[in-house]
């Protein structure tokens, strides 16, 4: 199995469980299970395509979901993936039409594809620094400059601190030079 990780997700998952710089972005499932075993991720949510984690240190959720890919012979970077459970049975409970019309493709034309494989995808969510739990979500003034970091239930309190102008109004007054963009 493979498990498919982002720019970031390398940057906070892969230095705690000790891969290289040169380590490619797909993982296999003992590496993701180290990180598990080691206390750094806590299983809070499963479900039959995908398993929900906690990082306390990150204060970050890791969604892991499960996939099966079939890649073309002749272009390995391309082909489809289908939800499956942990041990590769396809989902078809969770297919859509278009998925469902798309795996009849893949299982009529087989010699065209390589065997398939089963992934583990990530998606990495910050949570909010306020102590909700919630996901983080950026906010910005008027103009489109970075402000601070919300979720649902800090963020009247948070945002209370501006003054309204500053997050209705792109011509609000400043006390400092604002550059323009470039």
């Amino acid at each position: 199995m493979k498990i498919i990780l982002s720019k970031a997700q390398w940057e906070m998952i892969g230095k705690k469980a000790g891969w290289t710089k040169e380590a490619r972005r797909f993982y296999s499932e003992e590496d993701f299970e180290k990180m598990i075993a080691s206390g750094d991720l806590k299983m809070i949510k499963e479900t039959p395509s995908s398993t929900v984690y906690k990082d306390e240190y990150e204060n970050t959720i890791v969604t892991a979901t499960y996939v099966l890919s079939y890649n073309y012979k002749n272009d390995p970077g391309a082909g489809y993936s289908f939800p499956c459970d942990k041990n590769g049975k396809i989902l078809f409970d969770e297919m859509g039409g278009g998925s469902k019309n798309s795996l009849k493709f893949v299982k009529s034309n087989l010699d065209k594809f390589l065997a398939p494989v089963k992934e583990i995808r990530t998606d990495i969510e910050s949570l909010c620094n306020c102590g909700s739990g919630l996901p983080r979500e950026a906010k910005y003034d008027a103009r489109g400059i970075f402000l601070t970091y919300v979720c649902p239930k800090c963020e009247k309190d948070k945002l209370a601190k501006y003054r309204p102008d500053v997050l209705s109004n792109p011509s609000y007054e400043a006390d400092e030079p604002i550059e323009p963009d470039l």
